[in-house]
């Protein structure tokens, strides 16, 4: 893929990103101003704006303005079994109280970077928050007695009728680290039944840190381990692209090293000859961030850059402080305190916590239209890649540099 052929599928494509309900708007409409404003970035993505004004990404099955407010807890309970040749040979339920109570000496709060596994090349389809929860094996280990003997999968069925799957291993390890399930989001009880719970999670989820969104699935309704070794799930079984049906989505989507700008917007007008200070957000899977760029290019006409893009290094910020616990929280803050005291005590940044970024950028004196960038590096020296060509590849979660358009006047 050269030069002109990039510039095709990924200034033009990324333009069309911004532009939501505007459809596939020309990258040469350079009339237009900035598409949004640009958005304060913080370690905790609010729960009560849209995401494409950095609110925290909301999906289900059933679209993302669905809400599990008909689901009664007073008859609500967590159906965990386990089935052998298709008959079940333990079975147990619980509350949700029994789950926030019975491991509370093992609950864990910790910060998370979600990203969907649809997620385009500076979509917004990527938040961070954090989570409370236990080990999700606690409950199958103790209260459903599960023989993981005769077992090779954990099947999770959801209100919506969304549903997943993981591998027994990956329950059974608490490496890299637990997956989780999870009943306060940013410290508010699911059970509050605010939007903020009845969003990001209502009643009960998982929290699978180093994986995509898709392997964290929410409104649990029923758990089962199988000796069954099927990819059984919404997204496992369905094509990325109609003209392939036989590539489907992975069965063990990762989170990889991604970055997105912020600020400015795609199309954004600046005066040239001055200094823009650009920012953004740039995680890492098990392997943290090391390194952000950015890079700049004149672009010649709709198509075709003029010249090598330049890079130069962002300034990657300092960990969270006690400033970034969200004001919607209104808990007691032990479980923020508990999240941020995870982070304290690892390396900066974390692995699966997306870090703020920020470079200042000289805006060329020559005006014109130039190709905005920004790649990330992680801590295995792996650099995110020029554009996916892989089907396959795309299926775990596209991590393409993030490119938009700026206006040099």
């Amino acid at each position: 893929m050269n030069r002109r052929d990039f510039i095709k599928t990924g200034l033009t494509g990324i333009a069309f990103i911004f532009i939501p309900g505007m459809g596939l708007v020309s990258c040469t409409r350079n009339s237009i101003g900035p598409i949004i404003d640009p958005i304060a970035l913080n370690y905790c993505s609010p729960v009560n704006m849209p995401e494409e004004e950095g609110g925290f990404y909301v999906q289900f099955y059933e679209g993302r303005e669905y809400r599990p407010a008909d689901l009664d807890l007073t008859t609500w309970r967590l159906r965990l079994f386990q089935t052998v040749n298709g008959q079940v040979v333990r079975e147990t339920s619980l509350s949700f109280d029994d789950i926030a109570s019975r491991y509370t000496n093992q609950e864990e709060s910790f910060f998370q970077t979600f990203q969907c596994v649809g997620n385009t090349p500076g979509g917004f389809q990527m938040s961070n928050g954090y989570f409370t929860g236990v080990p999700l094996r606690l409950f199958l280990e103790n209260d459903l007695g599960v023989d993981w003997a005769l077992a090779n999968r954990v099947y999770f069925r959801c209100y919506d009728g969304y549903f997943t799957n993981h591998r027994k291993e990956r329950i059974i390890n608490d490496a890299p680290r637990p997956a989780y399930l999870a009943y306060k989001f940013n410290g508010i009880p699911f059970n509050d039944r605010r939007d903020g719970s009845l969003a990001h999670g209502y009643p009960v989820r998982m929290v699978v840190p180093e994986m995509l969104g898709m392997k964290s699935p929410k409104a649990i309704m029923e758990i089962e381990v199988s000796d069954r070794d099927e990819v059984d799930g919404y997204w496992e079984s369905r094509p990325v692209r109609s003209t392939e049906p036989e590539i489907t989505w992975a069965d063990v989507p990762l989170l990889r090293i991604n970055s997105r700008i912020y600020n400015p917007v795609n199309y954004q007008a600046m005066p040239k000859g001055t200094t823009y200070r650009v920012q953004g957000v740039a995680v890492g899977g098990q392997d943290p961030v090391q390194r952000v760029e950015i890079g700049l290019v004149k672009v010649k006409n709709r198509d075709e850059m003029d010249g090598d893009i330049t890079w130069q290094d962002a300034t990657i910020l300092s960990r969270p402080t006690a400033a970034a616990r969200p004001v919607y929280d209104d808990s007691n803050g032990n479980e923020f305190s508990e999240a941020l005291g995870r982070l304290q005590q690892q390396s900066w940044p974390a692995p699966y916590t997306w870090c703020l970024w920020e470079a200042d950028l000289q805006v060329p004196q020559n005006g014109g239209k130039y190709g905005l960038f920004v790649r990330a590096t992680d801590a295995t020296g792996t650099v995110q890649p020029f554009v996916e060509e892989s089907a396959q590849e795309n299926a775990d979660g596209n991590n393409a540099w993030h490119g938009l358009i700026i206006q040099a006047e």
